[in-house]
């Protein structure tokens, strides 16, 4: 009876964690999503010009730099609740309660962009520190052959969430205005945290005694710097052009409750797709050709853009086709991306490393996108977005460079088989 049980309680106990891990980076996607998509597309209603548009992705600056204090999240917290939980729980609560005052600010629709812009820093801040934890969570979960499957619920549940937060939620303000929308989101947060609370955080895996965890044991890796110029190679083309996206659908009249549906459809259906395509693929194709393959095709999914912005008369009906492919594609990529991530990580330090690698990426999207509106605005949109897919194709040469002898490893993984 024991050894049937065991298997089936292992298998129960898997099925949790990734259960909590899609719950928890939904939760990521719809803040990304609210402030990356909704609250641009509410400030270029509002009358906001291109270059004050491309200022609002300053706000994700916080992933950018959250690898300052991820060590203090690997290191610190309460043995009662857990490692993670320690963190993720109060985090979830407190980006809700963010968005429950962002709800209470105004009435139904006048809540100003500026007390937006103050809110979403202080939840950019927590949210950032949340998916160290989350991400450190993940790592101790997944094992290596797991790790694709683990990305296909990282992206999926990711754009998921981007899809709530920047689709669904511009219904929902269409109708109801920020408030509700706001409110929204508040209630979402709180849920994803009761969920975490009521689940029991398993032991990590990796159980041996070591030092504390330091950006500086990352730094020191021979592979650390490629495995960084991997992550800015593929991120900056692709930011660079969507950074632009929501001001040039608005302009070209576009509404947001036809935004809302169009990656509420559109864009959650490409997406989950794409995150469950990669996951089933990268395995069976190898960590480089998936990365090469996907991240090529991805950056020529954003010619697309340009074709839209030069036929503006085609744009209502070839626009859910192009979107519906870049969102598939950028999935497909993402999840080779993430998972070669993965590997390069210490389980000693999970969070630490991952933080670092996800901030080089966070950091690249952030100046991609304040960049953007510069070249919008002095460039014209279609050789805007002409440039972006030209410097995307540009990335993946450098990463094809980058890796033609061999890819970033896990560490352990390489002292295990030195051994």
């Amino acid at each position: 009876m024991s050894d049937c049980s065991a298997p089936d309680e292992r298998r129960g106990r898997t099925l949790q964690s990734l259960s909590i891990l899609g719950a928890l980076y939904v939760s990521q996607g719809i803040s990304h999503g609210f402030f990356g998509r909704a609250l641009p597309t509410m400030m270029r209603q509002q009358g906001a010009s291109l270059e004050h548009v491309g200022y609002a992705s300053l706000v994700f600056l916080p992933w950018s730099v959250n690898f300052l204090w991820g060590p203090l999240v690997d290191r610190f917290h309460w043995r009662r609740v857990g490692l993670r939980r320690s963190w993720i729980i109060p985090l979830l609560v407190l980006i809700s309660a963010v968005f429950l005052g962002i709800g209470f600010a105004g009435g139904r629709s006048d809540v100003p962009v500026t007390w937006l812009m103050g809110a979403a820093v202080v939840a950019s801040i927590l949210a950032a520190t949340c998916d160290i934890a989350t991400d450190g969570y993940a790592i101790d979960r997944l094992r290596p052959d797991q790790r694709g499957l683990g990305n296909t619920l990282q992206i999926g549940g990711y754009w998921i969430g981007v899809m709530i937060g920047g689709g669904v939620i511009l219904i929902v303000t269409a109708q109801w205005g920020i408030a509700a929308g706001a409110r929204a989101i508040a209630a979402l947060f709180a849920m994803v945290a009761i969920a975490v609370a009521v689940t029991p955080e398993p032991a990590s895996r990796h159980t041996e005694a070591v030092p504390a965890p330091n950006q500086l044991k990352f730094f020191r890796r021979a592979d650390a710097w490629v495995m960084i110029g991997i992550i800015i190679a593929v991120r900056f083309g692709d930011s660079l052009s969507k950074g632009m996206l929501q001001p040039f659908l608005v302009d070209k009249g576009l509404t947001g409750s036809e935004l809302g549906v169009l990656y509420g459809t559109v864009g959650v259906g490409a997406s989950v797709a794409g995150s469950v395509v990669g996951g089933l693929l990268v395995r069976p194709l190898g960590r480089r050709p998936a990365l090469l393959l996907f991240g090529t095709l991805q950056a020529a999914s954003l010619i697309g853009f340009w074709y839209l912005a030069q036929n503006s008369d085609q744009l209502r009906y070839v626009l859910p086709v192009v979107l519906g492919i870049e969102f598939f594609l950028t999935s497909c990529a993402f999840v080779a991306l993430y998972t070669v991530m993965m590997d390069c990580c210490d389980p000693r330090q999970a969070g630490t490393d991952f933080t670092i690698l996800a901030c080089s990426g966070n950091f690249v999207a952030t100046v991609a996108g304040t960049l953007s509106g510069h070249s919008a605005s002095q460039l014209g949109y279609p050789a805007h977005f002409a440039t972006s897919s030209t410097i995307a194709f540009a990335g993946m040469a450098v990463v094809a460079f980058l890796t033609r002898h061999r890819m970033p490893a896990n560490p352990v993984d390489l002292a295990t088989e030195a051994s």
